[in-house]
């Protein structure tokens, strides 16, 4: 099946390219700076391949064996992250507003959406908006805060 070639291809994508972070911040003694560097992990391997992006939205719409093929797929990896954000979230008070499932749709609206409409994006006035640094900086301080020694 040509779909779920595809479809495997960008999902293996993700995994491979997290899984050196979630590891790393299983048995990290700092949970809250190694899960911000899997949250930056995700935020840069979507920017590096929008085509992903807009895969996962698509196939996303509307229920179908696509759909739930997707979904199962995306899921281990998020029911993966979820004790590294339970972790994160007892030591760093801010996070209490989440649930994982809500920090994850969260992150995935801010990184998502300038992928899924480059022409837009690009036509924004400020120009900061197009640069992933500036995206990465924005979206870490909406859903961490401003503290500058968080962010490093």
């Amino acid at each position: 099946n040509i779909w779920q070639a595809v479809a495997d291809d960008a999902l293996d994508h993700y995994q491979t390219h997290m899984q050196p972070f979630i590891v790393e911040a299983q048995s990290s003694k700092l949970p809250l700076k190694s899960f911000i560097q899997v949250v930056r992990g995700f935020i840069q391997v979507s920017h590096q391949h929008p085509k992903y992006a807009r895969l996962l939205i698509q196939e996303g719409a509307i229920a179908s064996e696509r759909s739930d093929y997707m979904h199962q797929r995306f899921q281990g990896m998020h029911e993966a992250i979820e004790p590294l954000f339970k972790k994160a979230r007892r030591q760093y008070p801010r996070l209490k507003i989440f649930s994982n499932d809500s920090f994850f749709i969260t992150l995935m609206s801010m990184t998502f959406f300038p992928l899924l409409v480059p022409v837009f994006t690009e036509s924004l006035t400020d120009k900061n908006v197009r640069s992933l640094e500036h995206r990465e900086r924005l979206i870490l301080q909406v859903l961490f805060g401003e503290d500058q020694r968080l962010l490093e």
